[in-house]
């Protein structure tokens, strides 16, 4: 009777690990949900498209020439390039004289994995120039390596579909992936939610004496992401069709955001790397299908 008692126990209460392991809501996790009704624009000539994660912080002095040049960067390139400022660090911290808050725990799992440890330094599409993955934003780095790295070969297009729902400050974005040559190893799919024009303190060096400046404009601070830092794996049996959609809704986004000033930026990346190299990048207005 006694061992018929354990094994009863024993029964039960491996029904109850397993139901409790099956319990997990995907929402919650990565706010990835289903959705077939999206239609996409036709894009007739795809464009190779990099990304720029530049790592910075309001009372970062030297931050803001990186910036300048980095907008510079940006009238060169057009739409070859996209950014995102990510305030994270000693730097970003927050007091009287700065009291907005730009750090995200997102942008500082990404300062700690890739070892940032100087500011304004930059990652370029996540691969290395002349041996360094971390590159200064001081003299002509950064526009040096994107000469090189900009015209690389395009392996797929991203497109991107937004619909915010400004009552209820949801957003539900989905993705396309298109794939234009043969692509084996493993890939994750990140999006992230960027805020320009954000009007607040910035200490700026090159101003001398007089450094701190109370309404400077910040852009592209990264605000946060829809699918957690690292996003989302497509897995190989995604990867047998040419096209691959995914759609997250991110809920109840913070009033203090300006939506018409928010951008969703959607990259993949190349989890077999090191450095997880990005593949390809986009970018879309939030605001542009506001309902």
């Amino acid at each position: 009777m006694k061992q018929k008692k354990i094994f009863t126990y024993l029964f039960f209460s491996l029904i109850f690990f397993i139901s409790c392991d099956e319990i997990g809501n995907p929402l919650e996790e990565n706010n990835e949900i289903i959705d077939t009704n999206i239609v996409f624009p036709i894009n007739e000539n795809p464009v190779k498209k990099v990304l720029l994660e530049e790592f910075t912080g309001h009372k970062c002095g030297n931050c803001p020439a990186a910036a300048k040049k980095l907008e510079e960067l940006h009238q060169i390139y057009g739409e070859k390039l996209i950014s995102l400022a990510i305030h994270t660090g000693d730097f970003a911290a927050t007091d009287e004289n700065f009291p907005e808050d730009y750090s995200t725990s997102e942008g500082d799992e990404l300062n700690s994995f890739f070892g940032i440890s100087s500011y304004p330094t930059a990652l370029i599409n996540r691969v290395e120039y002349n041996n360094n993955l971390v590159l200064p934003g001081v003299a002509t780095f950064w526009e040096d390596a994107l000469k090189e790295i900009i015209d690389k070969e395009q392996i797929l297009e991203i497109s991107i579909v937004n619909e915010f729902d400004s009552i209820n400050r949801n957003l539900k974005t989905s993705v396309q992936i298109e794939f234009l040559k043969e692509f084996d190893d493993k890939l994750n799919l990140s999006i992230y939610l960027i805020e320009n024009n954000i009007i607040s303190p910035q200490d700026d060096y090159s101003l001398g004496d007089e450094h701190y400046v109370e309404n400077y404009v910040h852009k592209h601070i990264l605000r946060s992401t829809l699918n957690g830092t690292w996003g989302t794996e497509l897995l190989e049996s995604n990867l047998d069709n040419k096209k691959i959609v995914k759609t997250f809704l991110k809920e109840n986004l913070n009033e203090k955001w300006n939506m018409e000033n928010c951008v969703i930026i959607a990259f993949v990346y190349n989890t077999k790397t090191e450095n997880k190299e990005v593949i390809q990048a986009e970018e879309k207005s939030i605001f542009e299908l506001v309902f």
